[in-house]
C-alpha cells in the first residue's frame, strides 16, 4: 500500500510540474500574440484557466500528501504525542467526513456538467469538475491511508511502551 501511495504522488508531483509549465508556455504565447501580432489568442485564456483550476486541486492532494497545509500546531505542541495524535486523526476524520458529503453531493454536478461546455474550447464542463472531483477523492484516500499510519504509531510505541514497561518491573 506504501509503493502505491508513494507511487501515485509522484505521478501527481510530475503532472502538476507539466501542468505548470504548460500553463506558463500558454500565456508566453498569449501575451506574444497579443503584443506583439496584434491577434489575441481566445481558447488560450480557457485553457490557462483549467490549468490553474488543476494545479489548485490536485496542488491540494499534494499538500495532504505532504500534510504541508497551514495550520495552527502549537496546541499540538504542548500536548503529549499520544494525544496529539488523538487529535490529529479527530481532525483528519472531520476532514474526511468533509470530503465524503463533497464527493458524494458532487455527483450530481458532475452528471449535470456533461452537457454543459466551455464557451470558446466547446470542452465540457466535466473536465474542470472531474478534475477537482478526484483531487478530493485522492486528497481522502490519501488522509485515511494518513490515519492508519497513525493508529498504527500508536499502537507500536503503546506496544513497546507497555512491553518494556513489564520487564523494568
Amino acid at each position: 500500500m506504501l509503493k502505491l501511495r508513494s507511487w501515485i504522488y509522484n505521478i501527481i508531483i510530475y503532472m502538476n510540474a507539466a501542468v505548470l509549465l504548460l500553463m506558463f508556455i500558454l500565456l508566453v504565447i498569449q501575451v506574444f500574440y497579443r503584443k506583439w501580432l496584434n491577434d489575441p489568442l481566445t481558447w488560450s485564456e480557457e485553457i490557462a484557466i483549467l490549468t490553474m483550476v488543476w494545479i489548485t486541486f490536485v496542488g491540494a492532494y499534494q499538500c495532504t500528501a505532504e500534510d504541508s497545509h497551514l495550520k495552527m500546531s502549537f496546541l499540538e505542541d504542548l500536548l503529549p504525542n499520544s494525544v496529539s495524535s488523538f487529535l490529529n486523526v479527530i481532525t483528519k476524520i472531520i476532514i474526511i467526513v468533509f470530503l465524503i458529503l463533497i464527493v458524494v453531493n458532487g455527483m450530481p454536478l458532475l452528471e449535470m456538467s456533461v452537457s454543459r461546455f466551455l464557451p470558446i474550447t466547446k470542452l465540457s464542463m466535466l473536465v474542470p469538475y472531474l478534475i477537482i472531483w478526484i483531487s478530493i477523492l485522492l486528497m481522502l484516500i490519501e488522509l485515511v491511508m494518513q490515519i492508519i499510519t497513525i493508529i498504527k504509531d500508536m499502537i507500536v510505541k503503546n506496544g513497546t511502551h507497555t512491553s518494556s514497561g513489564g520487564k523494568n518491573k
